[in-house]
């Protein structure tokens, strides 16, 4: 009986411990087939939101963007472009829409295990910060200058900040602060808006995060890190005898230095398909208004030199600045410090009145150098600087002299001396002579050159005087011949009289010597020559040849008031309400048509202009001509723009761009978080995180920018992390 007992005890034991690990070996199945469901799901949803990032509008969980630049980009895909799009397109039920970059998949695994109902999925993604289409290349870190892209600074009651929009909005990719009154009817932003005040109506019409300020009360401040490339004077002047010195061929380019005629560098850049200006610093500071001091129709090749357009280099065709890249379309002919920290680029810093005009078939790509992550300068309006430098006096005597033609010779007087030290100084008992007898005798003598080695190159000529000491002794009477020339001057003619003691004779000779003292050749060309034929019984006695001189030497001049005339107005300060295009009109930059614009004009760099107004006229068509692009920020004291604006690939109006990893545009870098929510139909909140992914998406080369290739489906994925979380 006990033995039966402890049989029956020990069986029964033995089943429950069986039964008891049963249980628990079905109920750790359950459990681990739930989270085989999670992990399963997630799996899923991230391989569902890979596709469509290497498809985009082609997949089937995208909505295609068509707001912005539906022709240039037949298969839209995410890259960080300002079209206001997430990763996976955006939200149509909104107004306007919004970014979509979560996606949600209900139902997405049966339920399993504990479930009471299949589980749903949701991905969150994230463009990781300088990577996309505003990246960087390699090793050019920026400084975004503390984010902001335009700076309106003006305060006066014509200043403004208008960006009024045919159609479509003006873009801008950073932060816009204005000090000066806001008007549009469109315009889109990935960052802030801060205006003093704006137009009625204006507010509605603001996309920005967050949303418009438009009684913005705090300091409307510069962005950092910007400063003056120029401290002095560049020494050398490329205007001279009316043109400008440039090399030829295929290219025609141009070299740094001094600038002073905007005639002469208009026609210059006309007669080149394509104006290369090699790398370094340029000053403009164009002397063609007439209102200029510095002004001087003979110097300037212009007769009557504009009241108000003269000062305007109009690029009717292509013009490059920086070093040339392999590409051949703009944007792209130049290599720009946003791709490559070896950039070597070109900085146009602008003085007094000059202008830049682009009209309808116009191209400008500007780059500047890299610049270790600071703003690369590349247009710079001068805030300050000399102002109607006074004029300079000079008497100065000639440097050669020659008695060739003339018969008998000229001499020094005494014997002893040189002629030129015989002409040097009045009243010294020195003096060259020239004597004739009872025969026909002819005179002649020819002095070139003044000792001018104080007169700096582009030095304006106010007046000039040529002063000459004479007597004429012996029976006989006699005037003589004077003739002033210098090349590509017109020659100053007179009559020297019969004086019978020393007196002086004077002559004005400021239109034959204003090239030459401009051009630096005063020294060296000049020519002054004294002359008679067949004279008897006569002496001629030159005591002295000078010239009395008074000039400007060019400085640099700020686009201020008074920076021309004192008491005048500097009119590039001065927003313009005129239709006129910009060559008859006074803003700075101005690419105003009255046709369809169709101007090209982009900068790789800063544009940095706080006293001069814009006018930026935008395209209507999107093909390669009409592009406006400034790509580190504009500060500026006013700015109109108006068009139709089409954007080409990767190109706001005004745009600042990212510091990041440096893989350049090209490269797109996303983070994926996976939350599973089991036993939901839906998961649009909450869940729990199950997976990160970072995946990294890059695009075929764009070297037409406005042509892009198709994107869809022809982009390369690599997984760079799958972690799953438990």
């Amino acid at each position: 009986m006990i033995l039966a007992l402890l049989v029956i005890t020990t069986v029964a034991v033995v089943t429950m411990a069986l039964l008891t690990r049963g249980q628990g070996n079905f109920k750790t199945t359950v459990a681990l087939r739930s989270v085989a469901a999670s992990a399963y799901a997630a799996d899923a949803a991230a391989q569902v939101a890979i596709t469509n990032l290497e498809l985009g509008a082609a997949s089937t969980n995208k909505t295609m963007p068509n707001k912005f630049f539906p022709s240039q980009s037949p298969a839209w895909v995410y890259n960080g472009y300002l079209d206001g799009t997430g990763c996976f397109g955006w939200n149509e039920a909104s107004a306007p829409h919004t970014a979509r970059n979560s996606f949600v998949m209900s139902n997405l695994y049966p339920k399993t295990g504990s479930q009471t109902a299949a589980a749903s999925a949701r991905v969150d993604c994230t463009l990781v910060d300088g990577s996309g289409i505003f990246g960087t290349g390699p090793g050019a870190g920026v400084d975004s200058g503390n984010g902001r892209a335009l700076t309106i600074v003006g305060t006066a009651s014509s200043d403004e900040l208008n960006v009024s929009a045919k159609s479509g909005d003006f873009l801008v990719r950073g932060g816009i602060q204005s000090a000066a009154k806001m008007t549009t009817n469109g315009l889109f932003t990935n960052s802030s808006v801060q205006a003093r005040s704006c137009s009625s109506g204006t507010a509605a019409n603001v996309q920005s995060t967050p949303a418009v300020d438009c009684n913005y009360t705090g300091a409307v401040t510069e962005p950092s890190g910007i400063t003056n490339p120029i401290s002095s004077l560049p020494t050398t002047l490329r205007t001279k005898n009316g043109t400008v010195q440039h090399d030829t061929g295929d290219s025609c380019k141009f070299q740094p230095g001094y600038y002073d005629d905007a005639d002469a560098l208009t026609s210059a850049t006309d007669d080149c398909a394509t104006s290369v200006f090699t790398p370094g610093l340029y000053y403009f500071d164009f002397h063609n208004d007439s209102t200029d001091k510095m002004a001087n129709e003979f110097v300037m090749n212009d007769a009557s030199p504009s009241t108000s357009g003269g000062s305007v280099w109009t690029i009717s065709r292509t013009v490059i600045g920086g070093t040339l890249s392999s590409d051949s379309v703009v944007p792209g002919r130049c290599v720009s410090p946003l791709v490559s920290p070896s950039a070597s680029g070109v900085q146009f810093v602008f003085g007094g009145t000059s202008r830049m005009y682009v009209p309808m078939n116009g191209s400008v790509e500007l780059c500047g150098s890299y610049n270790g992550g600071a703003p690369p300068v590349v247009i710079y309006g001068l805030t300050s600087g000399d102002t109607n430098a006074p004029d300079e006096q000079l008497n100065l005597p000639m440097t050669a002299a020659a008695t060739t033609g003339s018969n008998p010779t000229f001499t020094g007087n005494p014997n002893s001396a040189s002629l030129l030290s015989s002409i040097a100084t009045a009243s010294d008992s020195n003096a060259a002579t020239w004597e004739a007898g009872n025969s026909n005798s002819d005179v002649k003598l020819k002095l070139t050159g003044f000792d001018a080695a104080a007169i700096p190159d582009g030095s304006i000529l106010q007046s000039a005087t040529l002063k000459i000491v004479n007597r004429t002794t012996g029976l006989g009477t006699a005037t003589y011949d004077l003739t002033v020339a210098s090349d590509g001057a017109p020659d100053t003619t007179g009559t020297i009289p019969k004086n019978a003691s020393y007196a002086p004779n004077t002559f004005d000779v400021t239109s034959t010597l204003s090239k030459a003292v401009h051009d630096g050749t005063l020294g060296s060309d000049p020519t002054v020559t004294i002359a008679k034929t067949k004279l008897k019984n006569v002496k001629l006695e030159i005591d002295k040849v000078s010239l009395d001189i008074s000039y400007i030497t060019p400085t640099l001049r700020g686009q201020i008031d008074d920076a021309v005339v004192a008491g005048k107005t500097n009119c590039v300060a001065t927003p313009s309400s005129s239709s006129v295009p910009g060559a008859d009109s006074c803003e700075f930059v101005s690419t105003k048509t009255n046709g369809n614009p169709k101007a090209t004009f982009v900068i790789q760099g800063l544009t940095y202009a706080p006293k001069a107004s814009f006018y930026l006229n935008l395209a209507n068509n999107a093909s390669s001509d009409g592009l406006i692009a400034l790509k580190y920020g504009l500060v500026a004291r006013s700015l109109n723009s108006s068009g139709w604006p089409n954007y080409t690939f990767a190109d706001p109006v005004v745009s600042i761009p990212d510091s990041g990893p440096g893989f350049g545009s090209n490269v797109s870098i996303v983070d994926l978080k996976v939350s599973v929510c089991p036993s939901s139909a839906t998961c649009s909140t909450g869940g729990t995180l199950a997976l990160t992914v970072r995946v990294r998406i890059t695009d075929p080369p764009i070297t037409d920018p406005f042509n892009p290739p198709t994107l869809s489906g022809a982009r390369k994925v690599d997984i760079m992390s799958w972690s799953e979380q438990r």
